[in-house]
């Protein structure tokens, strides 16, 4: 994916490039974007009953009735505050944030383990 960095009033023109990598139980995403100060947000629909764990390194691993979502990032990957409820939908999610470097790749690996 390729495109342009706009503002709430659809100004700017930061370009930015994103790459989504898929199979059974992973997904990367890598990206990167001329703009300094960008962040990339990463809302993970989870309920209010999984449990969130910080791990060691740029990691996170969300509990879940069948197993657990493991998140990984090659930078601080953070959260934004409590979860976030959308009414649309009525889904909870963890709001997690990349603060992005201009000209710097970032990316986030998403991995499914399943309960043993």
């Amino acid at each position: 994916i390729r495109g342009k960095l706009v503002d709430g009033k659809q100004e700017g023109d930061m370009p930015y490039e994103l790459c989504y990598e898929l199979s059974d139980t992973e997904l990367i995403i890598r990206g990167s974007t001329k703009a300094s100060g960008a962040r990339y947000y990463l809302p993970i629909i989870s309920p209010s009953g999984n449990g969130v764990e910080a791990g060691p390194g740029n990691c996170y691993r969300i509990e879940t009735v069948k197993g657990s979502l493991m998140l990984e990032a090659g930078s601080q990957l953070k959260i934004l505050g409590d979860r976030i409820f959308n009414p649309v939908g009525g889904f909870e999610a963890v709001p997690f944030y990349l603060e992005l470097q201009a000209d710097t790749e970032f990316w986030i690996k998403l991995r499914v383990m399943e309960a043993k």
